[in-house]
């Protein structure tokens, strides 16, 4: 996967994108603002309640530089060890995504890579998928948005339907993968290097469709193919959390809004 271009993170964590001298917040952080989803909370916390109770003694305060650690010290080791799973699994799909994108061969590939590759080589051939474009960022105007979409291809056992496809390799997928795959599919532009391109953006404007590709972690676990129905009610779910997110960050305080609704009072007088 190539390294988005001119992207940036804020104070908060957040990752932006600079077009044209506009910002635009992430696709990924659009969901980040609004919080975690409660099925990954619930499970971030079994995650850190096994740690603790796997290893009591990651609540002992030792020292650091000859003091002794201070609660911040604490809670920082016992939230690195909890999220030590995720951020294997985080790794070891970047690395996925980046030997499909780059074709790299499957003997140079870690025996840890190669299962998925298999499986993706599997669904390419049984579904017909004809790439067209891939690892290409897509800006939305309208809300305010960015991000990189994986695949944008034409799908043979779909009856050619052009689909914004994404890759996913953890243990499952969730309904906000659909989200995510409608904000590609909502792009409004293609950008690179502070320029519109604009054979990529019209072949882009035939897309109509956003499936979720999941490659089962293990050999010979196979893959699973999601054509996501877009309904009137999907798209309203992602506006709504375009929107949402944007607000959110645009004014973080409610002094933010008290200074927009007085100016906006001085105005009008």
């Amino acid at each position: 996967m190539t390294s988005p271009q001119d992207a940036w993170s804020d104070k908060n964590d957040l990752r932006w994108y600079t077009f044209q001298k506009r910002d635009y917040l992430s696709v990924t952080s659009l969901r980040k603002v609004l919080g975690m989803p409660y099925n990954l909370h619930r499970w971030s916390m079994k995650q850190l309640l096994d740690v603790v109770m796997a290893n009591p003694a990651v609540l002992d305060r030792g020292e650091k530089k000859g003091k002794p650690e201070t609660d911040a010290n604490i809670r920082g080791r016992v939230g690195r060890l909890s999220m030590e799973s995720r951020d294997v699994s985080a790794e070891r799909g970047t690395a996925v995504h980046e030997a499909i994108s780059e074709g790299i061969p499957m003997a140079d590939l870690d025996l840890e890579l190669q299962p998925f590759m298999e499986s993706y080589a599997s669904a390419v051939i049984a579904l017909g998928i004809s790439p067209i474009l891939t690892e290409q960022q897509v800006f939305n105007d309208t809300y305010g948005y960015a991000g990189s979409f994986d695949l944008f291809a034409s799908v043979r056992a779909k009856a050619g339907k052009k689909t914004v496809i994404d890759l996913k390799t953890g243990k499952g997928t969730y309904s906000d993968h659909a989200l995510q795959g409608m904000a590609y599919l909502m792009g409004e532009f293609i950008g690179a290097d502070n320029k519109v391109l604009h054979p990529e953006t019209a072949a882009f404007k035939e897309a109509s469709g956003v499936a979720i590709l999941h490659l089962h972690p293990g050999v010979g676990a196979g893959w699973t193919y999601h054509d996501v129905d877009i309904s009137v009610r999907l798209i309203q779910a992602f506006k709504a959390e375009a929107v949402l997110a944007r607000w959110m960050v645009d004014f973080p305080t409610i002094e933010t809004l008290e200074v927009v609704v007085r100016s906006s009072r001085q105005e009008v007088k």
